[in-house]
């Protein structure tokens, strides 16, 4: 009696440490928030509509890494990124950056996540017709 009575106690004090550790995990996730990403070929049709969660210490870029295959360049001081999957750009074509649906004034690198974010990337011709 005394040995099934020690054994049910060490049982429980078992699952309740299970219990405990896992309530603790979801209280304590490390998720901070959400943002979303889209990618918007030429003709205007949404090919990446993508909600990603991110935590305390995450890039906007390293986001970018981890889930897409990009063609970047940061030779210029700032990130600047050609393609994002199957999306691409050529000679006459750049991915612009749009932040809660306005043109970004930074780079990519410079973007601050905050929980809601909607990054979006449009492909967008380049206008070489400017007066000097």
């Amino acid at each position: 009696y005394w040995f099934s009575s020690s054994l049910q106690a060490c049982t429980l004090q078992v699952v309740f440490q299970f219990v405990g550790i896992f309530l603790l995990k979801e209280n304590t996730s490390e998720t901070k928030g959400n943002i979303i990403v889209e990618v918007i070929d030429l003709k205007g049709e949404k090919v990446i509509d993508d909600k990603i969660s991110f935590k305390e210490g995450d890039t906007l870029l390293g986001l970018l890494k981890e889930n897409y295959e990009l063609r970047s360049d940061d030779s210029y001081g700032s990130t600047f990124i050609y393609d994002i999957d199957d999306v691409k750009t050529g000679n006459d074509t750049f991915l612009g950056i749009y932040v809660n649906n306005e043109m970004s004034m930074v780079g990519v690198d410079l973007i601050e996540l905050q929980d809601g974010l909607i990054v979006s990337f449009r492909v967008t011709i380049i206008d070489y017709d400017y007066e000097e």
